[in-house]
């Protein structure tokens, strides 16, 4: 982990919690409108750590504890907050740093 620069580390944020958090920010004024909104949140699979992966792991992490965060502040609104944990996703990015990975399951 010391060897990673810290724009390594914070990019792994910028592309795992913040594209949930758009996503949240725009739909929950619309969800809170409603009698009955329900909000779905998407993170991938939780993985074990594994060496040079700080930033990523920890990223996933905090996707999770972002939704559950959610579900605290949002359930008496009626609001449910769900994670959806897949597989591998394919994806090019997936492919090219996993090539033994099962990428039909995902």
């Amino acid at each position: 982990m010391h060897e990673t620069p810290i724009e390594e580390f914070e990019h792994q944020f910028k592309l795992n919690l913040r594209p949930a958090y758009l996503l949240c920010n725009a739909a929950l004024p619309r969800c809170s409108s409603e009698a009955r909104g329900h909000r779905l949140r998407l993170r991938a699979r939780a993985l074990l750590p594994f060496a040079g992966a700080a930033g990523y792991i920890a990223s996933k992490a905090a996707v999770l504890a972002f939704v559950d965060a959610l579900a605290a502040e949002y359930t008496w609104d009626g609001i449910r907050t769900n994670a959806i944990i897949p597989s591998v996703i394919d994806t090019p990015a997936n492919r090219a740093s996993q090539p033994d990975a099962d990428h039909s399951a995902g």
